[in-house]
């Protein structure tokens, strides 16, 4: 019958008449109400014995802030070279553009995922494989081998040559209707397969799509510099000025770190996955060519 196992009028007066029999519900229902769990559930002893005078500390730059993209893995890797450039070069403060990756990261995912679109227009469109892929088109996350792939391919610039907008401090919106527009050019491309067009067909309408995300990310981000002028003064108050640098330069000539010297290690402890061996997700990546994203799995 299809009335079994539904909620009853009985059982809901006994849900009230249980919770009413201890106070100690009243008291938290209203805290919780008024501040909400994460400050109800503070364990101040906990507070009290945190200490943050530390024997060992790493000297830093100033905390740099994601703000509310996702963009973490980016933060993570441009503060490991801001350091060396900070150090090196004696510059208070320093930072590296976030926006100069993120928009190559959003254009290298959006071609990306078309490519593989049409890797997989003889997939059915409820298999696995194609949710998987419409699921995030151009997510916001990220991996150290995709890091490493946009350094390659595209330099970086320090932040005066690309600062934050709107919408890299905001990405949901954006991320959204790429995500949007990329899932109706996959239609696009699934159905003019389905009408008799060639891989090279497809691919010449892909490159038109790509155009399309090409503005709507320029709309969002602004342009990546061609070239650019770097002026600092350095902790001495000395002035300097290098001009005309394209972000390859910069990145040569200022930052010089070997990319191929860091790996990405995790602890999957599953009985599939063997440690001390490298594992990869099929149709996870940012840059076409670039290397694939592979994971070393260790011992925690």
């Amino acid at each position: 019958m299809q009335n079994e196992g539904a909620l009853t009028t009985e059982m809901i007066g006994a849900f009230k008449s249980e919770y009413r029999k201890t106070p100690r519900h009243e008291v938290l229902k209203n805290a919780i109400i008024k501040n909400g769990i994460p400050s109800v559930s503070m364990n101040n002893d906990a507070v009290v014995r945190m200490q943050y005078t530390f024997s060992h500390e790493i000297k830093t730059g100033k905390i740099t802030s994601q703000e509310k993209s996702g963009r973490c893995w980016l933060f993570a890797g441009l503060n490991v070279f801001r350091q060396r450039v900070a150090e090196e070069f004696k510059i208070k403060d320093f930072e590296l553009s976030q926006s100069y990756p993120l928009f190559w990261d959003k254009l290298e995912k959006a071609n990306y995922f078309l490519e593989s679109i049409i890797e997989t227009v003889d997939e059915d469109i409820y298999s696995r494989i194609i949710m998987w892929l419409l699921q995030g088109p151009v997510q916001d996350g990220g991996q150290w081998d995709m890091f490493s792939n946009l350094i390659e391919k595209y330099g970086v610039v320090p932040k005066s040559a690309m600062p934050e907008t709107y919408h890299s401090k905001n990405t949901q919106i954006m991320e959204g209707l790429l995500s949007q527009k990329l899932r109706e050019d996959a239609a696009v491309l699934r159905e003019l397969h389905a009408k008799g067009e060639d891989v090279a067909s497809l691919r010449e309408k892909k490159n038109e799509m790509m155009g399309e995300i090409y503005t709507m990310l320029a709309y969002f981000l602004g342009e990546p510099p061609e070239t650019f002028d770097f002026e600092y003064r350095d902790e001495d108050n000395r002035f300097h000025q290098d001009l005309g640098l394209t972000p390859h330069e910069f990145f040569r000539r200022y930052v010089n770190v070997d990319v191929d010297e860091f790996v990405c290690v995790i602890n999957a402890p599953t009985k599939d996955k063997p440690f001390n061996r490298t594992f990869t997700v099929q149709y996870l990546g940012n840059v076409r060519e670039g290397r694939d994203i592979l994971y070393l799995n260790v011992d925690i």
